[in-house]
């Protein structure tokens, strides 16, 4: 071999040797992103605790070789962090974004809680049994985000009415009351209100469409106590009345 040839090999061989060492280091593990983003959280650096989530890709090849509650913290807390930050942010544009991601999240929760089967649900913890609660989170996402959308994200992303507890049935009507200027209403202006809003040919559906929804979900959600469940059916009757009644 000539001298430049054998130049020419040496230099091909320093070119490719950075992008094999590179292509050769493994990427973050599990362990690496899980506990730098909670020291991250910890440390208040949450945007950067956002990013290094955001680093990893496709989430459920990530965790996919993970136990069960491992994937569940992953999943939550991801979600989690993206809503707590949509909720501190001042700039309606940067909120909503977050709050845009934490809704991506909180359906890829929902979808991966769904998916599982029976005998890997019975390996949660029961500090890990959290499908209730996201859905009660989720619903405060899309009011960040987009309120009107909730009855959409509610039927189309939410595939048992079981995973809805209250908390999620209850924001979406405190969010009737307050649309769309978003003030606090007060309790003795609530009966008040109510009644303009569902006379309101711009609003009137949002509520006919809880009512709706509100009726079946209360026949659906075991757990409500007989007094529980009788208090949500009449509210939801109470609306269809109100409506009959508009003048």
């Amino acid at each position: 071999m000539n001298k430049l040839n054998s130049s020419l090999l040496l230099i091909v061989i320093l070119i490719a040797l950075p992008l094999s060492f590179t292509i050769s280091q493994p990427d973050k593990n599990f362990d690496t992103v899980f506990n730098e983003t909670r020291g991250l959280t910890h440390d208040g650096q949450r945007i950067e605790a956002c990013d290094l989530f955001e680093s990893v890709g496709n989430a459920q090849s990530f965790i996919q070789n993970e136990e069960v509650n491992r994937q569940e913290m992953f999943l939550y807390e991801r979600a989690q962090l993206f809503l707590d930050v949509a909720d501190e942010l001042s700039n309606i544009n940067e909120k909503k974004k977050f709050a845009e991601k934490s809704c991506d999240y909180w359906r890829e929760y929902i979808e991966w809680y769904h998916s599982l089967k029976d005998s890997s649900k019975s390996l949660l913890n029961t500090a890990n049994r959290r499908i209730i609660q996201s859905t009660a989170l989720y619903g405060n996402a899309i009011v960040l985000y987009d309120p009107l959308k909730i009855l959409n994200e509610f039927i189309n992303n939410v595939p048992d009415l079981t995973y809805l507890a209250p908390d999620a049935i209850d924001k979406w009507c405190s969010w009737l009351y307050r649309c769309p200027e978003l003030r606090e209403v007060r309790m003795q202006d609530r009966a008040r209100v109510r009644r303009e809003k569902i006379c309101n040919e711009d609003f009137q559906d949002y509520w006919l469409d809880f009512a709706d929804f509100e009726e079946r979900w209360a026949n659906s959600f075991n757990n409500l106590s007989s007094s529980s469940k009788n208090y949500y059916l009449r509210d939801a009757s109470r609306i269809k009345n109100e409506y009959e009644n508009c003048q």
